[in-house]
């Protein structure tokens, strides 16, 4: 029929849409560095969006006033985060003088996995006012390399006499 793909074109464009689709998506494992999308499960979903929506006591940690209605509760929890992290210094890019000599090769931190605990609380008070307390782990990534960056014995510091 005009107008329609036989059952081996649609199977090997699927399989070009998938392959094209996954050599895109190596980019796309970044975290978004010190802080996080959001704080508590329900907030994590919405990638940010939250600010805006009073869903636990967690909602203190991007906009206070998110609390106000809440009422009392309590949000306990916790995330496992498994950043890896590695780089790869080819050849001698430091080679001036003065400058931080990078030592050659591929490093890989050795910390993969943390927990990062999330605890709130929301407490009505009278008069139409509200309390609450939101304890939430942000992450440095804690970067753990075996080796030390500015080490190439290649490379010296004398500083020049004269």
């Amino acid at each position: 029929m005009i107008g329609q793909l036989d059952t081996r074109m649609r199977i090997l464009l699927l399989l070009l849409i998938a392959f094209f689709w996954g050599m895109g998506n190596d980019n796309a494992t970044a975290t978004n560095g010190y802080f996080r999308h959001g704080y508590g499960i329900q907030y994590r979903g919405l990638a940010g969006a939250g600010a805006a929506l009073s869903l636990s006591p967690l909602a203190s940690a991007t906009n206070p006033a998110a609390i106000a209605f809440l009422g009392n509760q309590l949000d306990i929890g916790f995330s496992l985060f498994n950043p890896n992290r590695e780089y790869t210094v080819t050849g001698n890019p430091s080679g001036f003088p003065f400058t931080f000599p990078l030592t050659p090769g591929t490093v890989e931190s050795e910390s993969n996995l943390f927990i990062v605990p999330t605890v709130g609380i929301t407490v009505s008070l009278p008069g139409g006012n509200s309390l609450g307390l939101a304890i939430y782990g942000n992450g440095g990534m804690n970067t753990d390399y075996p080796v030390k960056t500015f080490d190439d014995p290649r490379v010296s510091f004398d500083p020049p006499t004269g």
